[in-house]
């Protein structure tokens, strides 16, 4: 085995500390612009290593990079959950927005995470790579979400063939221990709505009315 130094390596193999991380975490520099709230000619900067990059940064680029492989672990932990024993499907986002509603700041961040997701099954596993199905749980950064989100959607149906009427109940229940988790409610409005988009769904019409109910007084 050759060992290369730092001195040995061209100049086109050279980067940033920042850049390597970057681009681990599948993001452009335009969209490092939109992920760090800076501006394009400091993202380039950092990338070159011309300009010296906050810790800040370089944290916030390491819980990303972390956040991704936990998530593709995590999806091929659901999928294997599943006890499939035919073809295994792993669900890619449609495009950018959809990629965006599972929580990644970009396709390719979500592509980083199915990456991993594809290493946790054997090398025989039949692996079928395709657009996911809306309604089936996703591929994400956002697990407590969308955890909270595929609770109230299975909550919501009736139970029996007869009117439910303890349902609205159990949704409350759900959507209110999401809350007292701390958890944001109208990024869990916009994703359950996104995700199951039925206008007639309990579930949403029990989210809007937690989303609308003013805080109670702590007087």
């Amino acid at each position: 085995m050759q060992l290369v130094s730092a001195a040995n390596l061209t100049e086109s193999a050279m980067t940033s500390v920042y850049n390597l991380l970057r681009e681990t975490c599948g993001i452009s520099q335009a969209e490092a612009v939109e992920f760090h709230q800076a501006r394009l000619d400091t993202v380039k900067s950092w990338c070159s290593d011309r300009r010296p990059v906050p810790a800040g940064v370089i944290r916030e680029l390491k819980e990303l990079a972390r956040d991704i492989t936990s998530a593709g672990m995590a999806y091929a932990a659901h999928l294997k959950s599943l006890n499939t024993v035919q073809v295994i499907d792993l669900g890619v986002p449609h495009d950018e927005f959809d990629a965006r509603h599972c929580g990644f700041p970009s396709l390719g961040a979500a592509m980083r995470a199915i990456s991993i997701a594809l290493l946790e099954f054997p090398n025989d596993a039949e692996i079928k790579i395709g657009q996911r199905v809306r309604g089936e749980r996703p591929i994400n950064l956002i697990p407590d979400v969308v955890q909270a989100a595929f609770a109230i959607q299975k909550t919501a149906k009736p139970r029996g063939m007869f009117k439910d009427a303890g349902r609205e109940g159990r949704v409350l229940a759900v959507i209110e221990e999401f809350k007292v988790a701390g958890g944001n409610l109208d990024q869990l409005l916009r994703f359950y709505r996104d995700e199951f988009d039925h206008p007639d769904d309990v579930g949403f019409r029990m989210l809007e009315k937690a989303f609308l109910s003013p805080a109670p007084d702590a007087n």
